[in-house]
């Protein structure tokens, strides 16, 4: 059996499979069908099984954090987000997407008071009108389509399936033009047939003014978005450094105030009224009153940051509303993949008005707070019992769990976690950007040469 029937012989078995095998035209354009579903079928699999692998990653290095040492969870998030960037990139490989497509998901509120049937109607409406115009949009594609790798290979399939006789006879007319043909024919013959269309092309180009102009414009303005994301560097640097400062100081208050949620605990275990010798600070709030059912506004004290922290917020914000913001498309196409990860990133700590989201890197007192807010989840509205009344309590508290035994460890561990990334993008953002004022590999092998 010759090479060329080993090729063909599994599309021989789906050319007896499709129903039409009679007619050739009719089998090619069956073939284009079957083959497209099923290998977007298993193009999609694929992609959906390493982007499964990608998460399970960050899952399991995450994991791997609790009770390891900052500068570990660090080399933990870094190396796994490394590894989820490669599994990634194959998944974007497998199915084609643009890194300039992310977009912030927000649905608009629905009416009150509406019907059932209205809500449902209106969404049976929205979704046929929304594959209405996915059809229209995929068959408007449908010529550029088989000018990517995906449509090239369905069309190659397809052609081996309909037309296997003319692949033979088109195989045995080449073997037999080689046999007959010098080499240094067949070389020439090679060279021409390549460096002519290549030509062609090339000169189409560089000659077209319109080609020109728009490379001129694309480039003016690439340029100017990367000196503008080169401007923000220094306080994207900051911010970064400080992102990696809050992982210390989240540890250290954490501590503190798990200190304070067993001195509460202890409270609501008591039996006798505390000592009124006792010595405790003012607002430790590691006691409870009625007035905490009412609002937990005045128990829970405002965010506090850091100056250094302070100004790092302040700077990037500055620069984020004056340069960058406005830049998003322009960088998304030149940008690096962990670069623009990044940029994203840096994008989602902003609101729509331009204002830092103040939950993207906690304060000071973050930790205080939510102990405060445990505390009040666990009060009652029930009047105090006699043992509370008996122990000075004001409210009747039901108590889960130990706060010596557990706590928020896990919360902790996703707050360490978050920073690190954060810390970390923002870091690939600030490499790329002063990545712009190194010479290349090749320029400096130029300069050694003009040496």
């Amino acid at each position: 059996m010759e090479w060329i029937d080993r090729v063909l012989e599994p599309f021989e078995w789906m050319r007896a499979v499709l129903a039409n095998q009679g007619v050739p035209g009719q089998v090619f354009l069956s073939g284009i069908v079957v083959y497209a579903i099923a290998f977007a079928f298993v193009a999609l699999i694929c992609r959906w099984l390493l982007l499964a692998v990608a998460q399970l990653t960050r899952c399991c290095a995450k994991r791997l954090a609790v009770d390891a040492t900052l500068a570990d969870v660090v080399r933990l998030e870094a190396s796994s987000a490394r590894i989820e960037g490669v599994l990634l990139w194959l998944a974007t490989r497998v199915v084609r997407t643009s890194s300039g497509g992310t977009e912030r998901i927000t649905r608009l509120p629905p009416v009150r008071n509406e019907h059932m049937v209205l809500r449902i109607l209106r969404w049976i409406l929205r979704r046929v009108w929304l594959m209405l115009r996915w059809v229209c949009t995929f068959i408007a594609a449908m010529p550029g389509f088989f000018l990517t790798a995906f449509g090239m290979a369905v069309l190659f399939a397809s052609t081996l399936t309909a037309f296997p006789d003319l692949i033979r006879a088109g195989n045995a007319a080449l073997s037999s033009f080689l046999e007959t043909v010098t080499f240094s024919e067949a070389t020439l013959a090679a060279i021409v047939a390549a460096v002519i269309p290549l030509m062609l092309v090339i000169v189409k180009v560089l000659v077209s003014e319109r080609t020109v102009a728009r490379r001129s414009f694309r480039r003016e303005r690439d340029v100017n978005a990367l000196k503008q994301l080169h401007r923000a560097t220094p306080a994207l640097a900051v911010l970064a450094g400080a992102t990696r400062e809050q992982m210390h100081e989240m540890v250290h208050m954490f501590r503190i105030e798990k200190y304070h949620a067993e001195q509460w605990y202890k409270w609501t275990q008591r039996t006798t009224p505390r000592s009124r010798y006792w010595n405790r600070e003012v607002d430790d709030h590691v006691e409870c009153g009625r007035d905490c059912l009412v609002s937990f506004g005045p128990k829970v004290p405002v965010r506090e940051r850091s100056d250094e922290v302070k100004d790092a917020i302040d700077g990037v914000q500055s620069v984020w509303n004056d340069e960058l913001r406005d830049q998003k498309s322009v960088l998304a196409r030149i940008l690096t993949r962990r670069a623009w990860t990044g940029l994203v990133s840096l994008w989602f700590c902003f609101s729509n008005s331009g204002e830092f989201w103040t939950h993207k890197v906690p304060s000071r007192d973050e930790w205080r707070r939510r102990r405060i807010v445990w505390q009040h989840d666990q009060l009652l509205w029930s009047g105090p019992t006699e043992d509370d009344v008996a122990a000075g309590r004001e409210v009747a508290v039901d108590v889960e769990y130990s706060p010596d035994e557990r706590w928020l460890e896990q919360e902790l561990c996703d707050v360490v976690w978050k920073l690190a990334e954060l810390s970390r993008e923002l870091n690939d953002l600030v490499d790329f950007a002063q990545t712009l004022t190194r010479p290349s590999r090749l320029e400096r092998l130029a300069r050694v040469s003009e040496a």
